[in-house]
């Protein structure tokens, strides 16, 4: 096997396992957790791909063609959307020149990038860098969305990040057909009671809940002191709940999404009820919406 030969590696990881293990114990979740290992392995080998190994709850693999390696990464999550199973597997791709031992196994930067991949996906998620997107095919390159890029540690230039849709539902970030943030965005405008407050993009996250030292306080009985979270990430801005009655979010689109301890990315506009349905709330309506780098 030649060394540095151009190779895509692909991670595979068992997302919300935690809750999982306490839920079935320990014994039935392994079982679980192991049978969709070798599930996701069989149809990683059945993409003419190689599994490196399968340790705890991931699996490692790498393929010659970037093109195998996504088709295999969406065959793996329409897999358990159609089985319909209590956990959902998030997916990390990255592609480059990597040299390989004697037993041909892949190892350095474009490993560890493609852990770092998978590290920022979350469950239902397939994450790559723009080295695999580049050399997609244009049919897979129209599957996919460029969601920004990150600084990684060791390399000189940032990483551009995309994310391969598989779904109908569009960008599993949040189930919906929802354009989010580009990364010309550079704040969200958000609207309570009358008042417009603007929160330029920091590396701090804003706080939403009555407590009385939240960015945006919402004085109402059914939010909770610390209710939500407002972050900016790979050029989107991100709701985050930590509350006990939740957080409802209605688009443009006049489509509600429900997030109890979930994340989601904002679309351009919006609005926001701590607690309650959107329809159910009067006086506490948070309106929002972004802006670019021009400014509103």
């Amino acid at each position: 096997m030649k060394n540095n030969a151009d190779t895509t590696v692909l991670f595979a990881d068992v997302s919300d396992s935690t809750a999982l293990y306490e839920q079935l114990g320990d014994a039935a979740a392994q079982a679980l957790v192991g049978q969709w290992l070798q599930c996701a392995s069989e149809i990683i080998e059945g993409h003419r791909g190689r599994v490196v190994h399968r340790l705890g709850d991931e699996v490692l693999a790498w393929f010659t063609q970037a093109d195998r390696a996504a088709d295999s990464a969406q065959a793996i999550q329409k897999e358990l959307q159609r089985n319909a199973v209590d956990f959902g597997m998030r997916i990390g791709i990255h592609s480059g020149p990597t040299p390989r031992d004697d037993e041909g196994k892949p190892y350095g930067s474009v490993v560890n990038v493609a852990s770092r991949m998978v590290n920022l996906a979350k469950r239902g998620q397939i994450i790559l860098s723009g080295d695999t997107f580049s050399r997609f095919s244009e049919a897979t390159r129209s599957r996919s969305r460029n969601i920004g890029s990150i600084q990684i540690k060791g390399k000189k230039e940032a990483c551009e990040v995309h994310e391969l849709l598989w779904s109908d539902l569009g960008a599993s970030t949040i189930q919906l057909p929802m354009p989010g943030a580009t990364e010309a965005t550079r704040g969200l405008i958000v609207v309570l009671k009358g008042r417009e407050i603007r929160l330029p993009s920091r590396p701090m996250a804003y706080s939403l809940g009555r407590g009385h030292s939240c960015d945006v306080r919402v004085n109402t009985r059914v939010a909770s002191r610390r209710h939500a979270t407002l972050g900016f990430r790979l050029g989107s801005v991100v709701l985050a709940d930590q509350s006990t009655n939740g957080t409802y979010v209605r688009t443009d689109l006049a489509q509600d999404i429900y997030l109890h301890r979930d994340e989601c990315i904002l679309p351009a506009q919006g609005l926001i009820s701590l607690g309650v349905p959107v329809s159910d709330q009067h006086e506490f309506l948070i309106e929002f919406r972004l802006y670019p780098i021009a400014g509103v």
